[in-house]
């Protein structure tokens, strides 16, 4: 029955191309019969009409055989093909519906760790709306501290450094408190001095800022590795925490990246997947006009690679920052 049905739908789908050989062997047939006295007009000779019915059937029978056999077996592939290519498709399918299952959990993740972010924020500022205003004057005020009485200038990384571990946390500095910062004994005992002659108490910011800095830096690594992201989602979702961080935050955020505390944000210069505040322009809103600790030279110095909001006009710096960003799309 299958092998019926498939034989009509093969005569059906290959009408044409049949009557084309039906027409052939009628025009080849027609010589034969009039050389043979098979015309209408002569007398029937029942032993040639059976010879002509057999090589006519004969004929006839194994062209349609062949061509039934070489139709179905194309049919048999061609389905055999759109099968395998309706298994692919919807491999394709499953695998693009995953896809989009996981990135929809990542984003989810994302946002439920910058809630949390945003509230701690608010905790941050309840009792205090220039919090981070106060913090970078008071940064200023040690590292002026520090500049006068080790006579060096601000513009050394030492001294910067020194500083922001003195605001980080609090006075008189323990040496195993900072031994990663690696500053010299007698240096941090002259400045232990300094404030305690000069009755100069330091709470330390760290019993604050330290979870602060922590959960931008969960948040932004979180989305950085996540490898089924493209570049540009992964920049999209950072530009939203961005979105959230006041100027202030921004600098402060500069400030503590210039530290032995926070230089793991681009704690590998040569490699680019590290320098985290390059990559997502983490600090482009920082506005031109903005009081600076270091004069000219900068948070643009310090991270020139990024296209900073004043700046998006520059049809050079927008080059500049599209051919650096290459490396990662």
């Amino acid at each position: 029955m299958k092998n019926i049905k498939l034989i009509l739908k093969v005569l059906n789908k290959y009408k044409y191309p049949i009557i084309l050989v039906f027409l052939i062997l009628i025009l080849i047939a027609i010589p034969w019969m009039i050389k043979q006295d098979l015309w209408y007009c002569a007398p029937i000779n029942h032993e040639l009409f059976g010879t002509y019915g057999d090589f006519v059937g004969g004929v006839i029978g194994t062209i349609l055989a062949a061509i039934a056999v070489f139709y179905a077996v194309k049919t048999y592939l061609k389905d055999k093909k759109n099968a395998e290519q309706g298994r692919l498709r919807q491999l394709q399918e499953q695998q693009s519906a995953d896809i989009d299952k996981l990135k929809k959990k990542i984003g989810n993740h994302f946002y439920t760790m910058l809630a949390k972010h945003n509230e701690y924020y608010y905790y941050l500022i309840e009792n205090e709306e220039d919090y981070f205003s106060k913090q970078i004057k008071l940064f200023c005020s040690i590292l002026e501290s520090c500049e006068k009485n080790l006579k060096v200038k601000r513009s050394k990384k030492g001294v910067l450094n020194l500083s922001y571990l003195y605001f980080f946390y609090g006075e008189y500095l323990q040496l195993n408190t900072i031994e990663e910062s690696k500053p010299k004994p007698n240096v941090i005992n002259k400045m232990n001095h300094y404030f305690q002659s000069h009755n100069i108490m330091l709470e330390g910011a760290s019993k604050k800022l330290a979870i602060y800095f922590r959960q931008l830096y969960q948040i932004v690594t979180y989305i950085d590795n996540q490898t089924i992201l493209s570049y540009d989602e992964k920049y999209n979702y950072i530009k939203s925490l961005r979105a959230t961080l006041s100027n202030e935050e921004q600098y402060l955020f500069f400030l503590n990246s210039l530290s032995t505390l926070g230089d793991v944000w681009e704690s590998v210069p040569n490699e680019k997947n590290d320098r985290l505040i390059t990559k997502y322009n983490l600090i482009k809103n920082i506005p031109l006009n903005f009081p600076r600790i270091f004069g000219n030279n900068d948070f643009e110095d310090e991270y020139s690679r990024i296209l900073y909001e004043y700046n998006e006009s520059n049809e050079e710096s927008k080059r500049e920052r599209e051919l650096w960003e290459k490396d990662y799309k």
